[in-house]
């Protein structure tokens, strides 16, 4: 039973990943936000087309509810996005 649960954990996971991944399409970096993950499964924040934001959060919130939560972070301020080779992603300053 422990073995099927985690695999459905993994799957659920790599699903919200997929959608993740395939959010994060962009032609300019207006079109770009960040979806907070607060988890150490996702990070603290994950940039994406800001059309595709709301779906996002679902995903992410409806899998950390089916975990229970495993692992939280401390996220770092938040970062800016710009949208780089047709991609959403996180741009942090570096001193």
């Amino acid at each position: 039973m422990t073995s099927l649960l985690l695999w459905s954990c993994l799957l659920g996971k790599a699903q919200v990943n997929r959608l993740i991944e395939d959010a994060r399409g962009c032609t300019s970096a207006e079109e770009c936000t960040l979806v907070p993950g607060r988890s150490c499964e996702f990070g603290c924040w994950i940039p994406v087309n800001e059309a595709e934001a709301d779906n996002v959060q679902q995903a992410i919130d409806d899998y950390e509810a089916s975990t229970e939560g495993i692992c939280a972070v401390t996220c770092e301020p938040k970062p800016d996005v710009d949208c780089i080779s047709s991609h959403c992603v996180a741009v942090h300053d570096v001193d």
